[in-house]
Parts: structure tokens; sequence; C-alpha cells
């Protein structure tokens, strides 16, 4: 027994010395990295003005985007209920690192048109390419994001069951039903064409695009072809992720096409 507690005890004694051996040499290979690193930083120091100047002038400028004149102008369609406010938001972040010009609303959260140019656009409005293309430089990119249609009219029926006759009308009739289901059951009693407040009441994904949402008619296909041509890229809520990193690599591509060009 007492030969069983001298070895472990040797073996504990052998680990502590390796420990610390490996520790003593980590710490000089840090000694070594920052000792080379001071170097660099002092040789960099010590070249002149005119060498610094010189090689500025070699590379292109990591800040080049940084300003508002060669950020890339930018339509983000936002659709209603279809996670646009968190795409909304993140554009809002991009930008202000960017210092972009915004266009906002004159009254509310709804865009009405202005007299200047912007860099991003990324407010609610319902599609419309030639007075999109008073209020933004030339070349914009065209994106937007859609959702499942049947999660989407849930979400704007309970978001908008207030300020929507259609959906207000459907909300008070007395019924054992939730209001959505009693909308469901008869929409053709509570939804009116004539009223324009009830836009977003039928096929509201249609309605922001700018289309005919009341009915199906033969130039839908045509309608449909040029906004493939237009949005260079349409998220899908329920792909959110991948949409995400399609929406950087777009933005990436984009910015290395104008840094080249203006290089060139």
């Amino acid at each position: 027994m007492k030969m069983t507690f001298y070895n472990f005890g040797i073996r504990v004694w052998r680990y502590r010395v390796a420990g610390f051996m490996v520790t003593l040499g980590v710490t000089f290979l840090l000694i070594l990295k920052g000792s080379h690193l001071l170097q660099q930083s002092s040789s960099q120091n010590l070249k002149t003005p005119e060498k610094q100047m010189s090689e500025q002038k070699r590379r292109p400028s990591l800040n080049l985007f940084q300003t508002r004149t060669h950020s890339p102008p930018l339509v983000f369609l936002k659709t209603h209920r279809t996670g646009a406010s968190t795409v909304q938001n993140l554009l809002f972040r991009m930008g202000e690192r960017d210092t972009a010009a915004f266009a906002f609303p004159h009254h509310g959260y709804h865009f009405s048109y202005p007299d200047s140019n912007f860099n991003i656009l990324s407010s609610c409005l319902r599609f419309d390419l030639s007075e999109l293309k008073k209020v933004m430089p030339p070349d914009p990119i065209f994106i937007t994001i859609l959702r499942d249609p049947v999660h989407t009219f849930e979400s704007i029926f309970a978001y908008y069951s207030s300020s929507i006759p259609a959906f207000t009308s459907a909300k008070m009739i007395n019924s054992n039903k939730t209001a959505l289901s009693v909308f469901l059951d008869s929409p053709e009693l509570f939804w009116d064409s004539n009223i324009p407040q009830n836009g977003l009441a039928k096929n509201p994904m249609t309605f922001d695009l700018g289309l005919n949402n009341y009915v199906w008619n033969s130039s839908w296909p045509a309608d449909l072809a040029v906004l493939e041509e237009i949005f260079s890229l349409v998220m899908i809520a329920e792909h959110f992720d991948e949409s995400l990193i399609l929406l950087g690599a777009l933005t990436y591509l984009t910015c290395s096409v104008m840094l080249s060009s203006f290089i060139n």
C-alpha cells in the first residue's frame, strides 16, 4: 500500500512539472509574438509621410463605402406581416453605418413621395416603379420579402382587426366563433372592393406588389415576369436565415462591383 501511494505521488509530481513546463513554453511564445508585433508597429511609425502617402495611393481605401456617395441605392418593398420589419431594422443599421440618406414618409410609417433622392427606401408602400424612379438614384437594387399566404392573412387579420372595415364588421358579429372564422365563413358579406381601406383584406402581398388583387386577369403572367426581372432578391419569411445570407451576398457583390468600376 505504501508503495502504491509513493508511485501515485511521483506521478502527480511529474504532471505538475510537465504542466509548468508547458505553461512556461506558451508564455515564452507569447512574449516572442508580442515583441515581433511591437517591432512591426515601430517600423511602420518610422516611415516618412511621403512613403505612407505613396502606399495609400497604391491600395484602395477600405473606407470607400463609408460615405453616402458610394452606398449602393436600395429599395426594400416592405410587405405587411411577413417579417419585413426585422429586415427593415437590419437595413437601417447598415445604412446608418454607411451614412446613407434614407427616404422616410412625411407622416406616419407608410411612404409618400418627396422630391429628393435617397440611398435607401425601406418603408411600406404599394409598388409603383415609375414613381420610385423619381425619388431613387439610377439602377437601385430592388428586394422584398414574402410569406406563406395563409400565415400572412392570419397575421394581418389579427393586427388590423380594428382598422380594416371588412375585419371590423366580422369582429362585431356576436358568435361563439372567432372573428377570423366568422369572416372566412362568408367573406363576401364583409369585403367591399369600393372601400379603399379594404385593400389588405384580399391577397395583401399581391396588393403590395402593385398587382390587381381584386380579380385574376390575363395581364398577371406578364406582370409577374416584369416583377421577376425588377427584383434582385425575394426573401422568404419561412427561410429567413437563408434569405439573410442571400441578402448579405447580394449587397457584398454589389459593393464589390461598384468598387471595381470606381478603381478602373
